[in-house]
């Protein structure tokens, strides 16, 4: 893999069709939308992913609605191009699953092994997500919800560490001078 680009899991994913130029992701905004309108053919707006923390960020994708499609995904940056095909897996939840428009339809199917799943760790760099529906089970249009979260720097842990513990010592110093006091 290239640039800190590792594959967490292979699962699910459907991109829509739709506006002449790429549908942007941004980070940390939860559940987002997507569709895709034929069987067997790459939609021809693919996803732009902006991936600006210094830590990278972590793309989750879920089929909805109806269970049982499956995929194939490429995530391409710059002159990289990898493919996968989507399967059904439990994948984790550090997020806020209850975050964005679309997490009245997505959040309950993320946790759901009937519906197909995909979790990428991604580094810093700009990637393009296309998507070619290789079933016809189901039937069209076929939703799918997807999302960008940043992971947190070493450095933004070690700082919550610290504080978690100044506020540990602060409370056990307080209950310590109440308890003399009584």
């Amino acid at each position: 893999m290239r640039n800190g680009l590792s594959i967490v899991a292979a699962a699910a994913v459907l991109m829509a069709c739709g506006a002449a130029q790429a549908t942007v992701v941004t980070e940390n905004t939860g559940w987002q939308y997507g569709q895709d309108n034929a069987a067997n053919t790459a939609q021809t707006v693919p996803l732009s992913l902006d991936v600006t923390s210094a830590g990278g960020a972590t793309l989750s994708v879920t089929d909805g609605f109806k269970p049982g499609d499956i995929y194939n995904v490429t995530l391409t940056e710059g002159s990289f191009s990898e493919s996968l095909k989507t399967q059904f897996a439990s994948f984790t939840t550090s997020f806020d699953n209850n975050l964005g428009p679309a997490a009245v339809y997505f959040a309950s199917d993320w946790l759901d092994n009937t519906f197909s799943h995909q979790q990428l760790t991604l580094g810093v760099g700009t990637y393009t997500l296309t998507v070619k529906d290789l079933s016809t089970a189901y039937g069209y249009p076929a939703g799918f919800g997807f999302r960008l979260d940043a992971v947190p720097e070493p450095a933004t842990w070690a700082m919550s560490l610290m504080g978690l513990l100044g506020i540990g010592a602060v409370l056990r110093t307080r209950r310590a001078l109440n308890a003399k006091t009584a």
